[in-house]
């Protein structure tokens, strides 16, 4: 084993309780010729979580993925639907991402998710979510959603699943940005912080925001919801692209310690894979709180697949 698969084992295993590890190593191994290839370390902070995620092509992926879900022992409604999104997408360009969170109990609580990467019409991916039984008043808040991010299309289509948790949907919706483009970013995201109700931290949002796209390279952030079949959960993800720990630790509110210890954390998961900065920075924002809810990603890269493009 090498390259990006070691890196990532090597985080894991500095990250896992001694009790688990041979358990959350397992479930990478079983993924070795994926994370060969591609291999994203996640982490919150404080240690919260903790978790990888890489891409895989054709049913055999989708098979291995469907068995770790069960051998996690997460619901069966959790399979089901890993089953239907797969048979929708054809087994094409499947992410799988685990995560081991600590929930107050002796032992991590695992969390599966997975995502297809094909780019379906919104009124295609609404028709489908239909038949997954999404009620009309969601998939009609998530049209308006994406009207006023301008997107015809949704970039991701995802889920996640936890014990004891009926399957939380999510939908990715990607933003081009580049200098010109700025302004009408924002302008869409407060437009979005309206509509679900977190127009009171639009202030405090801007200048980070701000500062977290101030590079002139193009670049691509998204923009995430979550919703259950008969709910839109009111808080949207921002994720950052290619962000510096001081970057980082901007949005970690006004106490300088916690900045530094942020800032530390963003640096310590980049330096597992290799890297001075985070591939991304996971920003969900809530109603009434400050700071937000923060998640870092690493990724490394290995040698294709033999005959990939």
């Amino acid at each position: 084993m090498s390259g990006p698969a070691l890196s990532l084992r090597q985080a894991l295993e500095a990250r896992a309780p001694e009790s688990q590890r041979a358990e959350i190593l397992a479930v990478a191994d079983s993924f070795a010729p994926e994370l060969g290839r591609y291999a994203e370390l996640i982490a919150s902070p404080g240690g919260a979580a903790f978790g990888f995620m890489t891409r895989g092509e054709g049913a055999a992926f989708t098979a291995r993925v469907a068995a770790t879900l069960k051998e996690l022992g997460l619901p069966a409604a959790a399979s089901e639907h890993h089953a239907a999104l797969a048979s929708w997408f054809e087994h094409i360009r499947g992410f799988a991402k685990f995560e081991w969170h600590r929930d107050g109990s002796a032992a991590l609580a695992p969390m599966a998710a997975v995502y297809f990467r094909r780019r379906p019409q919104i009124e295609s991916a609404l028709s489908r979510l239909a038949a997954l039984g999404v009620v009309e008043s969601v998939r009609e808040r998530l049209r308006e959603l994406a009207a006023i991010l301008e997107k015809p299309t949704v970039h991701f289509v995802s889920a996640a699943f936890l014990r004891g948790v009926e399957p939380q949907h999510k939908l990715y919706f990607s933003q081009l940005v580049i200098d010109e483009r700025k302004p009408a970013i924002e302008d869409r995201l407060r437009r979005v912080f309206d509509l679900l109700g977190l127009g009171d931290l639009r202030e405090r949002w801007l200048p980070v925001h701000r500062r977290a796209l101030a590079s002139p390279v193009e670049t691509t952030l998204y923009v995430s919801f979550n919703f259950t079949a008969g709910q839109l959960v009111p808080t949207v993800k921002v994720d950052y692209p290619g962000l510096f720990p001081t970057q980082v630790a901007a949005f970690g509110g006004a106490e300088p310690q916690g900045r530094d210890e942020i800032a530390a954390e963003a640096s310590s998961v980049g330096a597992a894979m290799g890297a001075d900065h985070l591939a991304y920075l996971g920003v969900r924002f809530e109603a009434g709180q400050w700071p937000p809810r923060l998640k870092y990603y690493a990724d490394r890269h290995g040698e294709p697949a033999q005959g990939a493009a």
